[in-house]
């Protein structure tokens, strides 16, 4: 497999544009020799630098096996949303995944709760509003009431006299 490397994956200079990978597996010998650059290396630094560029061997995304088309298009439900998290990689994310919707569900009980105070006071500052205008109604209804009984007792008081 040779990759070529874009601007900011190549090397210091800029040089190195491609980079080859290579599995040599012998005949009679246990293991297989992994290279890079002709170089070799362990099977982790090899699968290591194919992750980096988005290849996951271990998805088996790498190579399409005989038999493995077929068997996918049966699959259906959970079987087939397994087979696409682990082809996509997305499984490895899975508990960080879950520990964020955990987050995520919190912050939005929290926001609720906040929603729930904000709704919750703005109906006790209109009920405050309400009892103020209604104070001050009743204050100049009785004022009104207080003035038309002067006049009331004024006008008996002049009856009386006269």
């Amino acid at each position: 497999l040779i990759c070529e490397l874009d601007g900011e994956d190549a090397g210091e200079d800029g040089e190195l544009n491609r980079v080859a990978f290579r599995r040599v597996i012998q005949p009679g010998v246990e293991g297989s020799r992994f290279l890079v650059n002709e170089d070799v290396v362990s099977q982790a630094e090899y699968i290591s630098r194919l992750e980096r560029m988005s290849i996951f061997p271990k998805a088996r995304n790498f190579l399409v096996l005989q038999g493995d088309v077929q068997k996918a298009a049966r699959q259906q439900g959970k079987e087939l949303t397994s087979l696409l998290e682990q082809v996509s990689g997305s499984g490895a994310l899975r508990e960080e995944y879950e520990k964020l919707a955990v987050e995520k569900a919190s912050k939005e009980d929290a926001a609720r709760h906040l929603y729930a105070e904000r709704r919750s006071a703005v109906h006790e500052k209109k009920r405050v509003a309400q009892q103020k205008d209604e104070a001050k109604r009743y204050k100049k209804l009785d004022a009104e009431r207080r003035t038309l009984q002067v006049e009331f007792y004024l006008y008996r008081l002049h009856c009386i006299r006269h």
